[in-house]
């Protein structure tokens, strides 16, 4: 399940780097600048934040098991 969450995640990051460039490209002032990036940073850091608390899980229970 992780290496799927850290595909997910890459997949997230490119299209995050496509919706800030899409944005940075047509907005027409900085509050649209500034809503697009906000968008792009949630769409690359929430799969993010969940792909690293599964890795930690897995770590977590890894070095229980050798205990």
């Amino acid at each position: 399940m992780t290496t799927i969450m850290q595909g997910v995640t890459y997949v997230a990051a490119i299209l995050a780097a496509v919706v800030l460039f899409a944005t940075e490209s047509t907005a027409a002032g900085a509050p649209q600048e500034a809503a697009g990036a906000a968008l792009a940073l949630g769409i690359a850091i929430i799969p993010y934040c969940i792909s690293s608390t599964m890795q930690r899980a897995d770590l977590i229970t890894h070095l229980r098991d050798r205990a």
